[in-house]
């Protein structure tokens, strides 16, 4: 289970579609996959950007320049 290193391609896409308003079912269809395998991906990318929840996930992932500031 990877907790270090830069998030994927696949964890920045599904971050960017989560700070547009997706929700997982959502992205699962989006990217034919499985709710499940994005909420993968969300844990992941929480681990690597040491956040507790979403809402602090998205917020360190604006800080760190992954996400750009919402309009």
């Amino acid at each position: 289970r990877p907790a270090s290193g830069p998030l994927t391609e696949t964890e920045t896409e599904i971050l960017r579609l989560i700070a547009a308003g997706r929700n997982a079912p959502q992205i699962a269809e989006l990217l034919n996959r499985s709710p499940h395998t994005v909420r993968t991906h969300l844990r992941n990318a929480s681990a690597k950007l040491d956040a507790h929840g979403r809402i602090d996930m998205m917020a360190r992932a604006r800080q760190l320049g992954i996400l750009t500031e919402p309009h």
